[in-house]
């Protein structure tokens, strides 16, 4: 069985979520025998990588090449690198519905391979996201409805309920959904004491609802008279960053709460496993690496009703509630006065959840019969 992975930014580059998820994916996959072929850019690869661009990689999992282009968003030369893998592949495995390699690798594998293809739109049908870009992304979603669901034979990929309902509110219930996590290569965990910090980690957007955290810790008296610190851990060089220190600093909260910057690696690893609690308050997701990371870590994670993480009350690793400042703030005074004992149960429980349910390694088979099955229903139809 072979895969091809078109996809607009892949591991080692950082860009986003999705270039390690099809990395640890691909992995996974080629220690069970499936063969694998990855075509992508240059976006955000660095010197330091030690990539070749525009030539064949083998990786000791498969195939990749980096293909350079100039303008990310109009990837011809990937299009045609793709469109040369295409006949060579059994099942297409799309990332993202907007960027146009994706629909456009969908059309044409309409018109001249007939190939299964699965597509994962990693969070751009969340209706947060479809607020930015509307008519341009309107225009996408009718070409897709209108002249590439109907012609080929697709599977759609949702990594949680909120998004199963999402994409089959746009195209229908009519084309199949599978229901996967986001599965990940866990890191190898820090030994590390607690430290007296709560943290944020990932993007700085107004999404990710950052100042309902920030406010809920003025509200919070307990923690005024902590001890305690939050750090907000991620690029703040933009409008939304400079929000975020001016409400800080309106809060007086200049002593208790710090912005870090980006951080990753080993760095990143070692900051999720010295804070007592790692927070998620978005106003919505469709996954969140970086809540798996912090499980892994042993950490446990605050995440709002906005994000698919109802599995932290489940496993009693955390705490899945609304990201209101007071229904946060109420939160923060509950953790604050936690014991100890019941502290160590959450961190226990934080390590278990990540083990058990995002273990890409322990839980690719399940992605291995989704491919069988589409490779059996093309040759029922055959």
């Amino acid at each position: 069985m072979k895969i091809l992975y078109p996809i607009g930014a892949y591991f080692p580059s950082q860009t986003g979520g999705p270039n390690n998820t099809i990395y640890w994916m691909a992995k996974a996959l080629f220690e069970k025998g499936v063969s694998v072929s990855v075509t992508s850019t240059t976006q955000g690869i660095l010197p330091e990588h030690s990539i070749a661009p525009g030539k064949w990689m083998n990786q000791g999992y498969g195939e990749v090449i980096y293909v350079p282009t100039s303008i990310h968003y109009l990837p011809l030369r990937l299009l045609f690198t793709t469109i040369k893998q295409m006949h060579k592949a059994d099942i297409i495995h799309l990332t993202a519905i907007f960027y146009p390699l994706s629909w456009l690798t969908a059309l044409i594998n309409n018109l001249f391979f007939r190939k299964p293809v699965v597509w994962s739109p990693r969070g751009e049908l969340d209706p947060p996201a479809l607020m930015y870009s509307t008519y341009k992304k309107k225009t996408v979603l009718l070409l897709i409805q209108r002249l590439i669901l109907p012609f080929g034979h697709f599977t759609f990929h949702a990594t949680c309920e909120a998004e199963l309902r999402y994409i089959q509110n746009i195209f229908s219930k009519r084309y199949e959904t599978i229901l996967l996590p986001n599965y990940m290569e866990l890191p190898t965990p820090v030994s590390s004491e607690k430290d007296s910090f709560f943290l944020y980690i990932g993007r700085i957007h107004p999404k990710k609802a950052i100042e309902n955290l920030i406010q809920a810790l003025a509200i919070s008296q307990l923690f005024k008279s902590s001890g305690f610190r939050l750090i907000v851990a991620g690029d703040c060089e933009n409008e939304y960053g400079g929000k975020l220190k001016d409400l800080t600093r309106q809060l007086d909260l200049n002593r208790q709460v710090s912005f870090m910057g980006h951080i990753a690696g080993e760095a990143k690893q070692e900051l999720l496993a010295k804070a007592y609690f790692s927070f998620m308050p978005s106003h919505s997701e469709n996954f969140g690496n970086v809540v798996v990371e912090a499980l892994s870590q042993g950490t446990p994670v605050i995440a709002s009703k906005g994000t698919p993480w109802a599995a932290l009350e489940e496993f009693r690793a955390g705490y899945w509630i609304d990201n209101d400042p007071h229904a946060l703030a109420q939160i923060i005074d509950t953790i604050l006065d936690m014991s100890l004992e019941k502290y160590e149960r959450l961190s226990f429980n934080a390590s278990r959840l990540a083990q058990e349910k995002f273990d890409v390694h322990q839980n690719i088979d399940l992605w291995i019969e989704v491919y069988e099955k589409l490779l059996q229903n093309k040759l029922n139809r055959a």
